[in-house]
């Protein structure tokens, strides 16, 4: 049951990813620039 958990999960982000890579282009360096970023603030 766990496995079936972890794939939707990743699907499920998988899914959001593209579909936002889709509407803005530039989502991927966005989303990367927020980790690299706002990583150390993360609470």
């Amino acid at each position: 049951m766990e496995t079936i958990g972890m794939i939707l999960f990743g699907v499920i982000i998988i899914a959001l990813l593209f579909f936002t890579s889709i509407v803005r282009g530039n989502a991927w360096k966005g989303f990367l620039d927020k980790l690299s970023g706002k990583d150390n603030n993360k609470d």
